[in-house]
């Protein structure tokens, strides 16, 4: 399992290499609809202890928790290899995020979380997309937390 270190390295590299650019964004297994996001400027990545949040122009977070086997990889621009779940491109670079054997339907709720999921559905690798606007905690711990 990937520790908050590496989380913190990935949003890094998310925000230096597509930071401010126009992204391509698909979901090559087709685990979910990735066309709202599809053409839509990258703003940043960011990190709060294992959980990687991807900002996008239209408002939208993707919430990314690698469990257990999840990973990210950073490669050249080429048709994706296995199971690639999310793909993030800009053309020169992509970023591919591989996992498990569930899936998670993206979401727009403002609480959905893993554990509101029965255990038996619960994926390896939760991915979420939310409305920036309804993203918010009743009563965040800190400016920069996210639930």
């Amino acid at each position: 399992m990937p520790e908050g270190h590496v989380i913190h390295r990935l949003a890094s590299e998310y925000t230096t290499t597509f930071g401010g650019a126009q992204v391509s964004v698909t979901s090559p297994q087709g685990r979910f609809d990735a066309a709202p996001l599809d053409g839509s400027i990258f703003e940043q990545g960011e990190a709060v202890g294992k959980h990687l949040f991807l900002d996008f122009s239209t408002g939208d977070i993707v919430h990314i928790h690698l469990g257990l086997i999840g990973k990210i990889r950073f490669e050249p621009l080429a048709p994706p290899v296995g199971e690639v779940r999310l793909r993030i491109h800009n053309g020169r670079t992509a970023a591919d995020l591989r996992g498990p054997q569930y899936g998670a339907e993206p979401s727009r709720q403002r609480n959905a979380t893993p554990s509101s999921r029965p255990a038996a559905q619960t994926p390896f690798v939760q991915m979420q997309i939310r409305s920036r606007a309804t993203s918010g905690c009743a009563a965040p711990a800190s400016p920069s937390l996210r639930c």
